[in-house]
């Protein structure tokens, strides 16, 4: 399907927003915004003003994203909206994100094959949210890692 947005934000499509509450607030690497972003993009080559129409093509987006920088991707937390299945919020995140829970179960006397550790706790994620026309828009988005990231070409 590829990773083409099916609609860009444009200044001024709505009307009665004012230009503050367009504002998309940057700290560092980490890229927060409230209301719908309007961006033409950033330095990270990841377009967090692209809207996508559902949740898979978001994800396929981003994981060509990540497969450019160097990392996997793996989703993680998703909320839903109240008194309703539909899903409200998305977290993609490094595969590399957290860390692996304790395997207590492994005490008995049969032995069993571990997997190495490979979580770090990498913070870089992408929370992805919908709007009421289903719609799904780059809410946060953290693109720094605390790990080494592969070559594109590995």
């Amino acid at each position: 399907m590829g990773c083409s947005a099916k609609r860009e934000v444009e200044e001024g499509m709505e009307e009665g927003v004012h230009e503050s509450e367009r504002m998309h607030e940057s700290k560092g690497l980490v890229h927060e915004s409230e209301s719908e972003p309007n961006l033409a993009g950033n330095s990270s080559g990841f377009n967090i003003s692209a809207v996508y129409k559902d949740e898979t093509e978001a994800y396929e987006c981003f994981c060509t994203y990540a497969h450019d920088n160097g990392f996997t991707v793996r989703k993680d937390h998703h909320s839903f909206w109240p008194n309703s299945r539909k899903i409200k919020s998305k977290d993609f995140v490094c595969s590399k994100a957290g860390f692996k829970k304790s395997d207590d179960h492994n005490s008995g006397k049969r032995k069993r094959f571990t997997r190495p550790v490979v979580r770090t706790g990498c913070p870089a994620m992408a929370r992805l949210v919908t709007d009421e026309d289903g719609y799904w828009h780059v809410k946060r988005f953290i693109e720094s890692h605390n790990h080494e990231l592969a070559s594109p070409a590995d």
